[in-house]
């Protein structure tokens, strides 16, 4: 029993690792490339569910939603999201946050599966 306590201790040090690494990366990347636009609240937004959508840019950061729009179209941009159109509304999937706690490669998600699942828990 101890043993099984000791690889899910392992594991979980692996993955809250890799996404620090990430979150690292993004933040490079968002202050080198649009750093008007960032702050840790923002990047936390980004890292709080695998994916986003406006109204969470909104309701989280306080900003209008032409601004938040601009936002996430911009890290679409960066290729920090990825932009899925479901019915009418606009997701933002962070792939590489998926990736890594689905144990695959960002070429192997399905965006638009994974936003309908979470809207269905």
């Amino acid at each position: 029993m101890l043993k099984g306590i000791e690889v899910t201790a392992a594991e979980t040090i692996e993955l809250v690792q890799k996404i620090a690494c990430l979150m690292k990366e993004y933040k490079r990347i968002l202050k080198e490339r649009a750093s008007k636009m960032y702050s840790h609240d923002l990047l936390n937004c980004l890292f709080y569910s695998p994916y986003t959508k406006i109204e969470h840019l909104e309701s989280h950061l306080g900003i209008s939603r032409p601004t938040a729009a601009k936002y996430l179209d911009e890290m679409v941009r960066l290729e920090l999201l990825k932009k899925e159109k479901i019915w009418r509304r606009n997701y933002y999937i962070n792939a590489g946050l998926v990736a890594i706690l689905a144990h695959t490669d960002v070429e192997e998600i399905d965006s638009a599966e994974l936003v309908r699942t979470a809207e269905k828990g």
